[in-house]
Order: structure tokens, then sequence, then C-alpha cells
């Protein structure tokens, strides 16, 4: 599997075609409450957690139900948090407030992570794509609200410490990775930190303001093991290195990570 097909229509298990252009008149959002796109975002996840949360085997029928809301879900915050006029920014931060209080992205992500059945794989292809669409799409929600972030790096890791993670999952893991590194120094100004701050969440260096600490894992440490791959895993973690050495190079506290703990030069 060619990395570059790392796509939200590649899953095996769920046809799907992500919508994210939404009509956006008369979508005037001040609160959570009275948010027409913050109450439609509810219903999905609240049916989504219903789902993930049944008791019994899974089957085909469940994937592709708890799938289509997701997308549902995807599409709404999407819609949500592109850049525009005022009653979009209140609604970004109710999308925020939603987002931190059910803890989507960590449910989601332990769902997945958790599950034994032969689904497995499948799902977490689908999450992956999920988190590509985000990234690409919407860099600065993900990459700089915790609640978000925070679950991204965990799915990496503990996908990439299963021995019998597919080859073609793997390469998707990475993938994704390295477009974070890529969209680090995109995101800048108004709607993220300034670029002095950046590396405090790329590098979970103050990893004390969160209540899980453990679920900041450094993207950087987890593409270190494919440095020295020779394939195009091993490049794509190569050039992601590098770019963030080449736009966080004066930062010392990045650099002594780079120097002291990543092994990237090893003797």
């Amino acid at each position: 599997m060619n990395i570059s097909t790392c796509r939200l229509d590649s899953c095996p298990v769920v046809d799907r075609k992500l919508i994210v252009q939404i009509d956006n008149k008369n979508n005037s959002c001040v609160t959570a409450e009275s948010c027409p796109r913050i109450e439609a975002f509810r219903s999905h996840w609240n049916q989504i957690k219903a789902a993930v949360s049944a008791e019994g085997l899974l089957c085909e029928d469940t994937v592709h139900l708890i799938f289509n809301h997701v997308d549902q879900l995807i599409a709404l915050l999407i819609s949500c948090v592109k850049v525009g006029d005022e009653d979009d920014a209140q609604a970004r931060s109710a999308l925020r407030q939603v987002v931190g209080e059910e803890r989507v992205f960590d449910i989601l992500t332990t769902w997945c992570v958790a599950n034994s059945s032969s689904w497995k794989n499948a799902i977490a292809q689908q999450l992956l794509k999920v988190y590509e669409t985000l990234v690409s799409q919407s860099a600065e929600f993900v990459i700089c609200f915790r609640h978000v972030f925070s679950s991204l790096p965990y799915l990496c890791q503990t996908l990439l410490g299963d021995a019998t993670l597919p080859r073609d999952t793997e390469e998707c893991v990475v993938f994704l990775m390295h477009q974070v590194c890529t969209k680090m120094v995109v995101v800048t100004g108004d709607h993220g930190p300034p670029p002095d701050r950046q590396h405090n969440v790329f590098f979970d260096l103050d990893q004390g303001s969160s209540s899980e600490p453990s679920n900041y894992i450094s993207i950087l440490k987890l593409m270190v093991p494919f440095l020295f791959r020779e394939d195009r895993v091993g490049q794509l973690s190569r050039d992601s290195l590098l770019f963030v050495l080449a736009n966080f190079s004066k930062i010392d506290t990045v650099v002594s990570y780079v120097a002291d703990e990543s092994n990237f030069c090893p003797v």
C-alpha cells in the first residue's frame, strides 16, 4: 500500500464520503445550547457513545453506524472551526467546550485501542483518517487544543506498540505524524500559539497542566525509531525531524531533546 493512498475512502470497512461543505446561512452560534450545529454535534455524539459502550460482539453494521455518525460529527466540527465572523468565533468556543466536556476524542481513541474484535485494524485505519482530515483542514484545532491533541499521539503510540500491526496501518500512522510535523509552523497568529510556544504543544514540555500527562507522548519521539528505515516510512520520519529542527532550532529545549534523547545521530 502506497502511503500516499491513506485517505478516507481507502478503508476496507466503510465506504465513506466526508462532506465538509455545510451551508452556513442562518447558523448564528452563541452558546452550546442555542447553536443548531452544536445541537447536531451533540446528537451524533450521543449515538456514537451509545454504540461504542454497547455490550456484545461488534458487528459490521455497528462499525458502519459509528463511523457514519463520526463523518457527520467531523463535518460539523470542521464547519465550526473555520475562520469566520464573530458568530463563528462563538461557535468555536462553544464547540471546544462540548468536545472537552464530553471527552470526544479520548473516548473514540480508547474504544479503538481497546478493541479486540476482527474489526480492530479497520477501526484503527478509520480513526487515523479522521485525524488526517482534521489535521489537513483544521490543523490549529487539533494541534493547539489539548482535548484533541492528547489523544492523537496516544493512539499512534499504542498502535505502533502492537507487534501485529499491519504494514499499511503503520504507514498511515507515520504519514499522519508527518502531517502534524509539517503543520506545526503553519499554526500561528490568532488561531494558535506563537512560534516560541508551539514547541510546548509538540514536545509536551508543559505536561504539568494536564490531568492525564501519560497521554502526552511526543510525536517526534514516536518517529525516531523509523529514522533509519530504508523505505518511505523512514524518509517521512527524517523529513519530519529535519523540518522541526529547521523551524525550532533556536529553542534550547528542543535542541537539547534532539541532541540528548532522540538518538538522531548515534555514535
